[in-house]
């Protein structure tokens, strides 16, 4: 009888072992509301050049984050040259994940100049602020600034 509890005693060991291996935790998933305060500390409406004799001009953006994992971006913007003048509202729905304080949003953009990309973006989340930057953009160094409007 000793011999056979010991026997059926290493099998839960070993289930045990394997199922404490150390695993990353799943991201974390939110419903949050965030407000664009200001593009590389400038408050909105911001203004910057995007381009050799353009400028652009953002006058509001939010970036919306629901439980299933996607980000929704929201944005009126202006462009110019001399040329053109362009204002018009965008959207885009892509997907988010957050470890920690670091989130980072969408897909990397496939190497090709034509694609209808949104450019992965990398941040942070302290307190009720989420800042952005991206890997690519107008240009890439800026930093946005939003606020936590609304949160579940």
């Amino acid at each position: 009888m000793r011999l056979t509890c010991q026997k059926a005693f290493i099998p839960v060991i070993a289930l045990t072992l394997a199922c404490s291996e150390a695993t990353a935790p799943p991201p974390t998933r939110v419903t949050a509301l965030y407000v664009l305060q200001s593009i590389g500390g400038e408050p909105l409406p911001a203004i910057f050049s995007s381009r050799s004799g353009e400028t652009a001009t953002v006058f509001w953006a939010t970036l919306n984050l629901d439980a299933a994992g996607n980000a929704t971006f929201a944005e009126h913007r202006r462009r110019e040259s001399s040329t053109f003048q362009q204002e018009r509202t965008n959207s885009r729905l892509t997907d988010y994940e957050i470890n920690g304080e670091n989130i980072t949003i969408g897909p990397p953009c496939p190497n090709n100049p034509l694609a209808d990309c949104f450019p992965k973006r990398f941040g942070q989340i302290r307190d009720s602020i989420l800042t952005l930057s991206g890997e690519l953009g107008e240009p890439h160094t800026l930093i946005y600034e939003y606020r936590l409007a609304v949160s579940n």
